[in-house]
Protein backbone atom coordinates (compact mmCIF):
# COMPACT_ATOMS: atom_id res chain seq x y z
CA UNK A 1 0.00 0.00 0.00
CA UNK A 2 1.66 3.24 -1.14
CA UNK A 3 1.39 6.12 1.43
CA UNK A 4 -0.46 9.27 0.35
CA UNK A 5 0.70 12.44 -0.73
CA UNK A 6 1.61 14.62 2.61
CA UNK A 7 1.39 11.33 5.45
CA UNK A 8 4.25 10.80 7.51
CA UNK A 9 6.81 8.41 6.04
CA UNK A 10 6.13 4.75 7.62
CA UNK A 11 9.13 3.45 9.52
CA UNK A 12 10.85 0.01 10.20
CA UNK A 13 13.28 -1.20 13.35
CA UNK A 14 14.91 -4.83 14.01
CA UNK A 15 13.69 -6.44 16.53
CA UNK A 16 15.79 -5.97 20.08
CA UNK A 17 18.39 -8.36 21.03
CA UNK A 18 19.40 -8.26 23.95
CA UNK A 19 23.35 -7.34 24.81
CA UNK A 20 23.36 -11.00 27.13
CA UNK A 21 22.11 -13.36 24.13
CA UNK A 22 24.58 -11.82 21.83
CA UNK A 23 27.20 -12.50 23.64
CA UNK A 24 26.53 -15.57 24.14
CA UNK A 25 26.11 -16.63 21.00
CA UNK A 26 29.44 -15.27 20.30
CA UNK A 27 31.02 -17.08 23.26
CA UNK A 28 29.44 -20.44 22.24
CA UNK A 29 31.18 -19.62 18.14
CA UNK A 30 33.97 -18.95 19.95
CA UNK A 31 34.37 -22.16 22.28
CA UNK A 32 33.43 -24.23 19.47
CA UNK A 33 36.09 -23.57 16.75
CA UNK A 34 38.55 -23.88 19.63
CA UNK A 35 37.35 -27.26 20.30
CA UNK A 36 37.91 -28.19 16.83
CA UNK A 37 41.78 -28.17 17.35
CA UNK A 38 41.76 -29.40 20.47
CA UNK A 39 39.85 -33.14 18.77
CA UNK A 40 42.28 -33.04 16.19
CA UNK A 41 45.25 -32.78 18.31
CA UNK A 42 43.77 -35.49 20.12
CA UNK A 43 43.12 -37.82 17.37
CA UNK A 44 46.71 -37.14 16.17
CA UNK A 45 48.71 -36.74 19.53
CA UNK A 46 47.13 -39.18 22.34
CA UNK A 47 45.08 -41.56 20.41
CA UNK A 48 47.31 -41.89 17.38
CA UNK A 49 49.18 -45.33 19.15
CA UNK A 50 45.62 -46.66 20.30
CA UNK A 51 44.64 -46.04 16.15
CA UNK A 52 47.93 -47.67 14.88
CA UNK A 53 47.94 -50.33 16.86
CA UNK A 54 44.04 -50.76 15.87
CA UNK A 55 45.01 -51.13 12.38
CA UNK A 56 48.22 -53.22 12.91
CA UNK A 57 45.73 -55.70 14.45
CA UNK A 58 43.60 -56.39 11.11
CA UNK A 59 47.02 -56.64 9.11
CA UNK A 60 49.68 -57.91 11.27
CA UNK A 61 49.95 -61.81 11.58
CA UNK A 62 52.35 -64.12 13.19
CA UNK A 63 52.23 -67.70 11.62
CA UNK A 64 54.14 -70.40 13.33
CA UNK A 65 56.57 -72.29 11.69
CA UNK A 66 56.91 -76.11 13.52
CA UNK A 67 60.37 -77.14 13.92
CA UNK A 68 61.15 -80.88 12.37
CA UNK A 69 61.05 -83.29 15.24
CA UNK A 70 64.60 -85.16 15.52
CA UNK A 71 64.82 -88.55 14.41
CA UNK A 72 65.24 -91.60 16.44
CA UNK A 73 68.36 -94.39 15.60
CA UNK A 74 68.81 -97.58 16.50
CA UNK A 75 72.55 -98.01 18.42
CA UNK A 76 74.00 -98.62 14.96
CA UNK A 77 72.51 -95.65 13.43
CA UNK A 78 70.10 -97.31 11.39
CA UNK A 79 67.18 -94.87 11.75
CA UNK A 80 64.05 -96.42 13.72
CA UNK A 81 61.67 -92.70 13.46
CA UNK A 82 62.54 -89.92 10.55
CA UNK A 83 60.07 -87.09 9.97
CA UNK A 84 59.37 -86.29 6.47
CA UNK A 85 58.04 -82.92 4.96
CA UNK A 86 54.47 -82.70 3.57
CA UNK A 87 51.30 -79.99 2.86
CA UNK A 88 48.53 -78.87 4.65
CA UNK A 89 45.67 -77.03 3.01
CA UNK A 90 44.09 -73.96 5.12
CA UNK A 91 41.39 -72.04 4.43
CA UNK A 92 40.80 -68.26 4.97
CA UNK A 93 36.96 -67.55 5.73
CA UNK A 94 37.38 -63.96 5.90
CA UNK A 95 38.66 -63.69 2.51
CA UNK A 96 35.56 -65.46 0.79
CA UNK A 97 32.76 -63.86 -1.32
CA UNK A 98 31.60 -67.49 -2.43
CA UNK A 99 32.66 -70.04 0.41
CA UNK A 100 29.68 -72.31 -1.28
CA UNK A 101 31.97 -72.56 -4.48
CA UNK A 102 35.45 -72.94 -2.76
CA UNK A 103 33.64 -76.17 -0.45
CA UNK A 104 32.64 -77.64 -3.50
CA UNK A 105 35.79 -77.07 -5.86
CA UNK A 106 37.80 -78.30 -2.63
CA UNK A 107 35.66 -81.36 -2.08
CA UNK A 108 35.79 -82.84 -5.03
CA UNK A 109 39.60 -83.26 -4.75
CA UNK A 110 39.78 -84.25 -1.05
CA UNK A 111 36.89 -86.51 -1.04
CA UNK A 112 35.29 -84.43 1.28
CA UNK A 113 31.60 -83.53 2.08
CA UNK A 114 30.56 -79.86 0.68
CA UNK A 115 27.77 -79.42 2.80
CA UNK A 116 29.65 -79.88 6.06
CA UNK A 117 32.65 -78.07 4.91
CA UNK A 118 30.38 -75.30 3.72
CA UNK A 119 28.92 -74.78 7.14
CA UNK A 120 32.30 -74.49 8.77
CA UNK A 121 33.43 -71.61 6.72
CA UNK A 122 30.23 -69.71 7.09
CA UNK A 123 30.36 -70.28 10.57
CA UNK A 124 33.82 -68.85 10.92
CA UNK A 125 33.70 -66.05 8.47
CA UNK A 126 35.41 -63.67 10.62
CA UNK A 127 38.58 -66.05 10.48
CA UNK A 128 42.03 -65.73 8.47
CA UNK A 129 42.67 -68.85 9.06
CA UNK A 130 41.09 -72.56 9.40
CA UNK A 131 42.59 -76.17 9.16
CA UNK A 132 40.70 -77.80 5.83
CA UNK A 133 42.99 -81.14 5.62
CA UNK A 134 46.20 -81.96 6.53
CA UNK A 135 48.78 -84.47 5.61
CA UNK A 136 47.82 -84.06 1.88
CA UNK A 137 49.49 -86.34 -0.72
CA UNK A 138 51.69 -84.79 -3.76
CA UNK A 139 48.28 -85.59 -6.01
CA UNK A 140 46.09 -83.95 -3.60
CA UNK A 141 48.44 -80.85 -3.74
CA UNK A 142 49.08 -80.86 -7.51
CA UNK A 143 45.18 -81.37 -8.11
CA UNK A 144 44.42 -78.29 -5.52
CA UNK A 145 46.66 -75.78 -7.62
CA UNK A 146 45.18 -76.88 -11.00
CA UNK A 147 41.36 -75.73 -9.48
CA UNK A 148 42.72 -71.79 -9.28
CA UNK A 149 40.85 -70.98 -6.19
CA UNK A 150 40.75 -67.04 -6.05
CA UNK A 151 43.78 -65.96 -4.21
CA UNK A 152 43.55 -64.88 -0.48
CA UNK A 153 40.93 -67.59 -0.13
CA UNK A 154 43.92 -70.62 0.74
CA UNK A 155 47.14 -71.03 0.90
CA UNK A 156 49.02 -74.37 1.67
CA UNK A 157 51.37 -74.53 4.90
CA UNK A 158 54.35 -77.34 5.41
CA UNK A 159 53.88 -79.44 8.21
CA UNK A 160 56.00 -82.65 9.31
CA UNK A 161 54.70 -86.32 9.18
CA UNK A 162 56.18 -88.92 11.60
CA UNK A 163 57.35 -92.48 9.52
CA UNK A 164 58.45 -95.50 11.21
CA UNK A 165 60.43 -98.02 9.78
CA UNK A 166 61.19 -101.44 9.57
CA UNK A 167 56.85 -102.43 9.94
CA UNK A 168 56.78 -100.52 13.19
CA UNK A 169 59.71 -102.49 14.96
CA UNK A 170 59.48 -101.86 18.98
CA UNK A 171 56.24 -99.47 18.57
CA UNK A 172 55.60 -99.98 21.87
CA UNK A 173 58.89 -98.86 23.01
CA UNK A 174 59.59 -95.78 20.14
CA UNK A 175 55.61 -94.96 20.82
CA UNK A 176 54.27 -92.35 17.96
CA UNK A 177 53.88 -88.74 17.70
CA UNK A 178 50.48 -87.14 16.96
CA UNK A 179 49.01 -84.96 14.20
CA UNK A 180 50.60 -81.65 16.03
CA UNK A 181 54.00 -83.79 16.58
CA UNK A 182 53.42 -84.47 20.52
CA UNK A 183 54.83 -87.62 21.23
CA UNK A 184 52.54 -89.95 22.91
CA UNK A 185 54.41 -92.66 25.03
CA UNK A 186 57.62 -94.79 24.53
CA UNK A 187 60.53 -92.55 23.53
CA UNK A 188 58.70 -90.22 21.67
CA UNK A 189 56.97 -89.00 24.88
CA UNK A 190 60.42 -89.67 27.23
CA UNK A 191 62.39 -87.63 24.88
CA UNK A 192 59.95 -84.90 24.38
CA UNK A 193 62.22 -81.95 25.24
CA UNK A 194 65.17 -83.28 22.99
CA UNK A 195 63.38 -84.24 20.14
CA UNK A 196 60.50 -81.83 19.66
CA UNK A 197 62.96 -78.62 18.49
CA UNK A 198 61.25 -75.17 19.21
CA UNK A 199 58.57 -73.90 16.84
CA UNK A 200 59.51 -70.61 15.02
CA UNK A 201 56.77 -67.45 14.16
CA UNK A 202 56.55 -65.75 10.95
CA UNK A 203 55.53 -62.16 10.79
CA UNK A 204 53.45 -61.24 8.08
CA UNK A 205 50.88 -58.30 6.68
CA UNK A 206 48.42 -59.19 4.62
CA UNK A 207 45.98 -56.49 2.68
CA UNK A 208 42.23 -56.41 3.60
CA UNK A 209 41.36 -59.68 1.20
CA UNK A 210 43.67 -61.83 3.22
CA UNK A 211 46.32 -61.95 0.37
CA UNK A 212 50.16 -61.73 1.81
CA UNK A 213 51.43 -58.46 0.97
CA UNK A 214 54.93 -58.98 2.62
CA UNK A 215 56.95 -60.48 5.58
CA UNK A 216 58.67 -59.14 8.45
CA UNK A 217 62.00 -60.49 8.71
CA UNK A 218 63.64 -58.46 11.44
CA UNK A 219 60.43 -59.68 13.58
CA UNK A 220 60.31 -63.52 12.74
CA UNK A 221 62.25 -66.11 13.87
CA UNK A 222 63.11 -69.09 12.42
CA UNK A 223 62.39 -72.93 13.98
CA UNK A 224 65.08 -74.89 15.67
CA UNK A 225 65.11 -78.31 14.75
CA UNK A 226 64.75 -81.34 17.12
CA UNK A 227 68.02 -83.50 18.03
CA UNK A 228 67.93 -87.11 16.49
CA UNK A 229 68.52 -89.42 19.54
CA UNK A 230 70.76 -92.66 19.61
CA UNK A 231 68.75 -95.49 21.16
CA UNK A 232 70.41 -98.89 22.98
CA UNK A 233 67.72 -100.38 20.42
CA UNK A 234 70.31 -103.05 18.67
CA UNK A 235 68.50 -103.68 15.24
CA UNK A 236 70.38 -105.93 13.06
CA UNK A 237 70.30 -107.93 16.66
CA UNK A 238 66.25 -107.33 17.70
CA UNK A 239 64.65 -108.39 14.33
Amino acid sequence: MNDSPGSPAATFSAPHVPRWRATLAGVLLLAGWGLLPARLIQLQGSQHAQLHSRVSRQSVHEEVLPARPGDILDRSGQALAMTIECESLYAVPSGMQDPLQFAWQVSSVLNLNTDELYDRLVRHRDKQFLWVRRRLDDRQVEQLRQLKLPPGTWGLRTEFQRRYLHDGYAAHVIGLRDIDNRGQGGLEEALESDLRGEDGIRVLARDARGVLMEVDEALSRPPQPGRTVVSSIDLPLQI
